[in-house]
């Protein structure tokens, strides 16, 4: 079988999504960590953005859990990189135009964990940059000391996506069925190549009126709880869904301190060995990486999720439905690369051939979307760790037996010259 291409559509997402939220179990560092890992998937579901536009693309030695303490995350860098399955749409790929070749996990021929050029990777965030470490960053640009224009404005430091990329709008219900909706723009400038060519790219996002696919309120939610918002009053989720404006829409400003902070920050460990969100470092794509292997595996699902997967799902969603100009802007290609048919079209058809042939109505089959998605390869019910009678029908490990016999042997021999272990000297 050819290498598999998996697209991740609507019945994914929102089977990923309602794992997420209602059955994981797994561990994050804080939970504004869960909200952010599923507004990032919204995000990139919707947009077919690049994660490196979204969080902080600088090199990094594959997935690592956040949680692991830094001493123990030191030995395994020491001991060298985590060798992963390369998964990347190569060949004719949107790869074919850029000065380097990245898989989908975001490792080029260097080992970045990036999206984005190696231009980009020299400004991303890091303390050899000139940061101070984010568990002593408080208060203004200048009480931190990151750096600042002539004018005293704080001069941006990341290239991820940060407050001044979103502008959130109260619109007037276009319908006058009764409140105002809320709107919001996001801006997405550092695509890949971005250096040699720009394509800043504006994405309009809708309310949705289930909460668990409405990216609005995902980001309205980490908003408030950053304490961003400019507008007096406007502190809760309430103001924002009870509104009726008397003109055509309003913008709600950010806090001038937040507009050049990453929208998704990592979590740093405090003095008090708790964990806290960075002031003004952003999240690593490796955690955001992590996390979305770990919530694929979680569902027992045959194909690993990556971010690709979610842009090849919206490429594949979008095409036959928004003109070829709108498919090459959505995904920053140059028309007739053939990128998208050589790279990102699903590997299964998605069109009842057999009824077609038989001159039948092709369009009654509700096989062919369940099979063109993950989902029908996943199962929950997967054991996630091997049971003890399979464990205890393995042979020993040599080394551990081995091992076993000599402390055995050193026991006997101390028990015999001291008579009790605690009469033993100890080793200087």
């Amino acid at each position: 079988m050819p290498k598999a291409k998996p697209v991740l559509g609507v019945d994914d997402l929102l089977l990923g999504l309602t794992q997420h939220w209602a059955r994981d179990r797994s561990v994050f560092p804080t939970e504004d960590d869960r909200l952010d890992f599923a507004t990032i998937m919204l995000i990139q579901a919707y947009t077919a953005c690049r994660p490196a536009e979204l969080v902080d693309g600088a090199k990094s030695r594959g997935r690592k859990d956040p949680v692991i303490d830094e001493s123990e995350r030191q030995r395994d860098d020491e001991a060298g990189p985590d060798i992963m399955e390369d998964d990347s749409d190569n060949g004719m790929s949107d790869h074919s135009n850029d000065e380097s070749v990245f898989d989908e996990d975001g490792h080029d021929s260097d080992g970045y964990e990036s999206d984005a050029t190696g231009d980009e990777d020299r400004h991303a965030t890091s303390v050899k940059d000139g940061y101070i470490p984010d568990v002593e960053m408080e208060g203004t640009a200048h009480s931190i000391g990151l750096e600042v224009d002539e004018f005293g404005d704080q001069v941006r430091q990341h290239k991820a996506l940060c407050y001044e990329d979103v502008t959130l709008w109260i619109v007037k219900d276009p319908r006058n069925r009764g409140r105002d909706v809320l709107a919001m723009e996001v801006c997405f400038r550092f695509h890949k190549g971005a250096d040699n060519k720009p394509k800043p790219t504006i994405f309009l996002l809708r309310e949705h009126p289930l909460p668990i696919l409405c990216p609005i309120s995902h980001i309205l939610a980490r908003a408030i709880r950053d304490d961003a918002i400019q507008v007096d009053g406007y502190d809760k989720a309430k103001p924002f869904f009870s509104t009726q404006l008397k003109k055509d829409a309003v913008k709600v400003h950010w806090k001038a301190e937040w507009l050049k902070r990453p929208l998704f920050r990592k979590s740093v460990r405090t003095e008090s060995g708790g964990w806290k969100k960075a002031m003004e470092e952003a999240m690593r794509y490796a955690v955001y990486a992590f996390y979305l292997v770990r919530l694929g595996r979680d569902l027992g699902s045959e194909d690993r999720w990556t971010s690709y997967c979610f842009r090849r799902g919206h490429v594949n969603a979008i095409l036959g439905v928004a003109p070829d100009p709108i498919v090459d802007q959505v995904m920053r290609h140059d028309p007739l690369t053939g990128c998208i048919g050589n790279a990102y079209l699903n590997g299964r058809v998605g069109f009842n051939v057999q009824d077609a042939y038989l001159e039948r109505d092709p369009s009654a089959d509700g096989l062919t979307r369940a099979f063109t998605h993950m989902s029908i390869r996943c199962n929950p019910e997967v054991p996630k760790e091997i049971p003890k009678a399979e464990l205890d029908k393995l042979p020993p490990d040599p080394d551990l037996a081995d091992l076993s016999r000599r402390v055995k042997k050193m026991f006997l021999n101390i028990r015999q010259q001291y008579g009790l272990l605690k009469h033993a000297p100890k080793r200087s």
